[in-house]
């Protein structure tokens, strides 16, 4: 939202109209100045309510929840960030969807089962005619001690609930407010990747308490602040 180019595109779109266009843009939802995101939905808005495109896709980044997830991304205003998605799916009824991208790390795991409760909300308040809420859980590769394979076992029982969760809330009877088969699938697939190359490296750990302490001292921040419930493994790192 706070590229120029963002705009010149949008304004390309809306002179030069493409009714098979399917435009996606990724965003953290979170710009600094409130104006440009007024400037964003009105002509997102123009773009969808007068069919310049078949569909908007806005993907919007965010990988845990609350200030765990503003942890994460360091800068992010979660409950910010939420009310524009909200106020996004309200003041575009037509043409769009949202899908959160959650970038799958260590630090996700422990607060990804309030985003999937937000998610399952936000589906039976804005999905009527068709599905506009998604979300994606890609695995995090790089940097290596932020993977979730190098959390202790114990960790996967949380990862387990949410699929229990999501397939406590599946079936087709449920119209679209429920979790996809395929959504429940790519979690199964980050819990049988988790099993399959578990990593216990010393000096991963200590990458990790090395990493997060000098975070912690440059951007004013407290990991075991923030994620209390991983104090064990912390200073598992830490002893490293």
């Amino acid at each position: 939202m706070m590229d120029v180019n963002t705009y010149k595109v949008f304004q390309y779109i809306m002179d030069h109209p493409k009714k098979d266009l399917h435009l996606n843009v990724t965003s953290n939802m979170c710009p600094a100045d409130k104006k440009l995101k007024d400037k964003y939905f009105n002509m997102a808005k123009n773009i969808c309510m007068d069919e310049k495109v078949e569909h908007l896709m806005q993907f919007v980044s965010v990988d845990a929840w609350g200030k765990r997830a503003e942890y994460i991304r360091n800068g992010l205003d979660f409950n910010y960030m939420m009310d524009n998605v909200e106020e996004f799916l309200e003041r575009i009824p037509v043409r769009n969807s949202i899908t959160f991208i959650c970038t799958y790390n260590n630090l996700s795991i422990t607060s990804m089962d309030k985003l999937l409760e937000k998610i399952l909300e936000l589906r039976t308040k804005y999905s009527k005619t068709y599905q506009r809420v998604w979300f994606d859980v890609p695995l995090l590769r790089q940097p290596a001690w932020q993977q979730i394979t190098l959390l202790p076992e114990s960790y996967q029982s949380i990862h387990e609930d949410n699929i229990k969760y999501m397939q406590a809330n599946s079936g087709e009877e449920n119209g679209l407010h429920i979790f996809k088969d395929f959504e429940i699938q790519k979690m199964q697939r980050n819990l049988a990747h988790w099993r399959e190359n578990a990593d216990a490296s010393t000096q991963q750990k200590k990458n990790f308490y090395a990493f997060f302490n000098e975070h912690d001292r440059r951007r004013q921040t407290n990991l075991l602040n923030t994620f209390p419930e991983m104090e064990d493994f912390y200073v598992e790192c830490k002893n490293a």
